[in-house]
């Protein structure tokens, strides 16, 4: 039996970080059939690890997509309660304005 050659997991992680998304999905794609047709290959080890590590870099993108989108919206939030604000503000100007004559 051939011995797995040894994966540099740090560099493979740096590697998939340059990758676009249709290449981190094809790799995921393609290491599943190789797993499926072949589950206790000498390399198994290696395509699960090349599955991990795609996997894990298109959830960080997705996470850090989420979090991009809800910025405005957190924005927008800051800016409603600021408007909120400058109106109670404005009234109670009013209310003292009045309150004095």
């Amino acid at each position: 039996m051939m011995r797995e050659a040894p994966m540099d997991h740090a560099a493979y992680q740096a590697k998939v970080k340059r990758m676009s998304f249709e290449q981190l999905t094809y790799i995921i794609a393609d290491c599943r059939a190789v797993l499926a047709a072949n589950p206790m290959g000498h390399k198994a080890g290696h395509y699960c690890d090349e599955i991990n590590y795609c996997a894990a870099e298109l959830a960080a993108r997705a996470k850090k997509q989420a979090i991009t989108k809800s910025i405005p919206a957190q924005i927008n939030e800051l800016k409603r309660q600021i408007r909120g604000l400058e109106l109670e503000l404005t009234s109670s100007k009013i209310d003292r304005i009045i309150n004095r004559s």
